[in-house]
C-alpha cells in the first residue's frame, strides 16, 4: 500500500507518493500548468534522484484535449463550406423547378382558348393537341383536354419558402457530429497512450 503527500509552494504543489519498493515518486505541477514526473530512491531517510521521467501525464493529457481541437476545426470548416454548396444547390433545384411548372401550367391555361375549338389540325394519331404549335410555346406541347381543364382549375404554382439556413442548418448539424466524432476519438488514443505508457513505466518499475 503506498502513501501520497501532497506538498504545496510558491511555484506549485508536488505529490510525493512512498512506494513499497522503497522508492518516492513525485509528480510537480507547476502553476502555470507546466509538469514534472520523477522517481528517486529513498536511502536513510533521504530521497536521492534515480530516475527522471519528464513531464506527467497531465501535461500530454492536456496535448490530447489541444490535438482533439486541432483534428475537430478542419471537419467544422470543411463541414460549414459543403452545408453553404449544399444549401445553394438545393435552392437552385426548387427555383428551377418551380420554373418549369410555372411554363408548364400557362401553357396549358393558354390552351384554355381552344376548348370547344377544331384542333384536328393540331392533333397527332393518339388524341395530344400540340398546343405549342397552336402558338401556346415555342416549341413542341402535347397535352390532352382533360389536362387544359384541370389547370383551368388550379392556381399558379408556389414557390417553395424553405430558406437558405432551412436547409444549411440540418446539413451543418451532421458535419458537427462528425467533428464531435474526431475530437473523442483523438481523445481515446492519447487515452490509450497514456495508459500504455503508464503500465510500462510500473512494469520498469517493478523490475529495477
Amino acid at each position: 500500500m503506498s502513501d501520497v503527500e501532497a506538498v504545496g509552494g510558491s511555484q506549485g504543489i508536488t505529490f510525493q507518493e512512498k512506494l513499497g519498493s522503497g522508492a518516492v515518486q513525485t509528480t510537480t505541477i507547476a502553476k502555470d500548468g507546466s509538469s514534472v514526473h520523477s522517481r528517486h530512491t529513498l536511502i536513510g531517510g533521504k530521497v536521492t534522484p534515480s530516475q527522471y521521467y519528464g513531464s506527467c501525464p497531465y501535461e500530454h493529457r492536456s496535448r490530447d484535449v489541444e490535438n482533439s481541437v486541432v483534428a475537430a476545426i478542419p471537419v467544422a470548416i470543411v463541414g460549414g463550406v459543403a452545408s453553404h454548396l449544399e444549401a445553394f444547390k438545393e435552392q437552385d433545384r426548387v427555383i428551377k423547378s418551380w420554373t418549369e411548372d410555372t411554363r408548364i401550367w400557362k401553357g396549358l391555361r393558354c390552351g384554355s382558348q381552344f376548348l370547344g375549338k377544331d384542333m384536328t389540325a393540331y392533333t397527332n394519331e393518339f388524341g395530344l393537341i400540340d398546343i405549342g404549335r397552336a402558338g401556346c410555346s415555342d416549341g413542341k406541347f402535347l397535352t390532352r383536354v382533360d389536362e387544359i381543364r384541370d389547370a383551368m382549375n388550379q392556381p399558379a404554382p408556389a414557390l417553395s419558402e424553405n430558406s437558405y439556413w432551412a436547409i444549411y442548418f440540418p446539413t451543418m448539424g451532421i458535419w458537427l457530429v462528425f467533428a464531435l466524432i474526431a475530437f473523442g476519438v483523438v481523445n481515446l488514443l492519447g487515452l490509450w497512450f497514456l495508459a500504455v505508457r503508464s503500465a510500462t513505466r510500473w512494469i520498469k518499475a517493478e523490475f529495477q
